[in-house]
């Protein structure tokens, strides 16, 4: 009875043993002793060399340590035993994106992951992270599947400090700057000041002026972690432009340019500076480098815009760009008034439709008279006024009862 009790104590004791070496093997990862985590998983393995939990456990311990071929490899025996494992599929995925640079390849697993498991948090992210920085398809796919990882895990802090980047790109700033808050509020160690900081600073330039001392405190963070950072740079420089401080303006603008010529920012920046100083030519061959850039920036546009009409009588290139570019805005508005006319047609008593195309007529009619200030009434001018007043005059022909075409006419 005694032989019979010792015998079942070590039984137990072996199935105790093997019940917690999963947890000291999640517990050195959470150390961050891979080694030792990989140690003990192969000599459980040696035992057991086809127990499919202590492979994918070893999978897991591969991607880790960014051993990628080993991990292919594993991936393979593990698919072959199991083609729905989507465990193997994401590290296979990972493998192929961070080892072969195929993004292509990798994306076909995470595809493969989430339709075994939609919710499948790891594959989700990767998917993103792959259309993102393999620059598959269009950006507006990468934002749809950070959007979707977030979904399924509101804390992953670089799915939403990527996400606010994007938005950045795509000129959403008060978007960018609620992920990039959460970004960094769930882990401060992230590379995202300069993206909050960028985001603070368009927010600042279109009136959210209490905006800028923050920017200016990130800028100070994402400089410390890398004095290379160019956005940054180009940051502080028109930071330093608001403060007064030419000089550190013009050097931070500098840096910046030495590290991408391509820094929109540091030439709005110098731009500053040269106007500042009475260089009205200087100041407008760096917005206009800005402006060449970035030509679907309103902030860019407007300064290139300006600094063209502040130069014209004295730069002929200066000349040509102001109407050049009026040109391009009239376009612009005289393509919104035919939008909002139909908008109008489908809601003929929505007063609100009627504002709104009135006063985007008026902006353009100001336009065209502000292209030729020496004329007394050209042409262009004449017409546009005829074709407003025809349009409301026909309108309330049609409408008579309409009391919004009469408050408007």
């Amino acid at each position: 009875m005694r032989i019979g009790s010792i015998i079942l104590a070590f039984l137990l004791l072996i199935v105790s043993a093997a019940a917690q070496s999963p947890n000291d093997i999640t517990s050195l990862l959470e150390k961050g002793d891979t080694d030792g985590a990989l140690a003990k998983i192969d000599a459980a393995l040696k035992t057991k060399p086809n127990d499919q939990n202590l492979l994918t456990q070893k999978i897991r311990v591969l991607v880790i340590k960014k051993q990628y071929a080993e991990t292919e490899l594993l991936a393979g025996r593990l698919l072959a035993h199991n083609p729905k494992n989507k465990i193997a599929l994401n590290a296979r995925g990972v493998a192929k994106r961070d080892g072969k640079k195929d993004h292509a390849g990798a994306l076909a697993d995470f595809d493969k992951a989430l339709a075994i498991d939609p919710e499948y948090p790891q594959a989700s992210y990767n998917r993103a992270l792959t259309l993102f920085y393999g620059k598959l398809g269009k950006k507006s796919e990468a934002l749809d599947a950070f959007s979707y990882a977030i979904e399924i895990n509101s804390e992953n802090a670089t799915a939403r400090s990527l996400r606010g980047r994007l938005y950045n790109e795509f000129g959403r700033y008060k978007l960018a700057l609620l992920d990039l808050n959460k970004a960094l509020s769930i882990n401060k160690a992230l590379p995202a000041y300069a993206d909050r900081a960028y985001a603070g600073l368009l927010l600042y330039v279109t009136g959210e002026r209490s905006l800028l001392p923050e920017v200016a405190k990130d800028v100070d963070v994402a400089l410390q972690a890398d004095s290379s950072n160019g956005t940054a740079l180009a940051i502080r420089a028109l930071v330093k432009v608001t403060r007064s401080d030419n000089v550190g303006a013009v050097a931070d603008a500098q840096k910046a340019l030495q590290i991408d010529a391509n820094n929109y920012l540091a030439h709005i920046a110098n731009g500053y500076v040269k106007d500042s100083n009475k260089d009205i030519v200087g100041a407008f061959n760096d917005f206009e480098a800005a402006f060449k850039i970035v030509p679907n920036n309103i902030w860019a546009m407007e300064e290139y815009l300006k600094a063209a009409e502040r130069a014209k009588e004295t730069y002929p290139k200066a000349e040509a760009a102001y109407r050049e570019q009026f040109a391009r805005k009239i376009k612009n508005s005289r393509d919104k008034v035919e939008l909002l006319k139909l908008a109008l047609e489908d809601e003929p008593w929505d007063y609100e439709a009627y504002s709104r195309l009135d006063n985007t007529w008026t902006d353009l009619y100001r336009l065209l008279r502000k292209t030729d200030e020496k004329a007394l009434n050209p042409p262009e001018q004449a017409a546009e006024m005829k074709a407003i007043r025809n349009y409301w005059y026909g309108l309330h022909a049609k409408m008579p009862k309409n009391v919004c075409v009469a408050l408007t006419k």
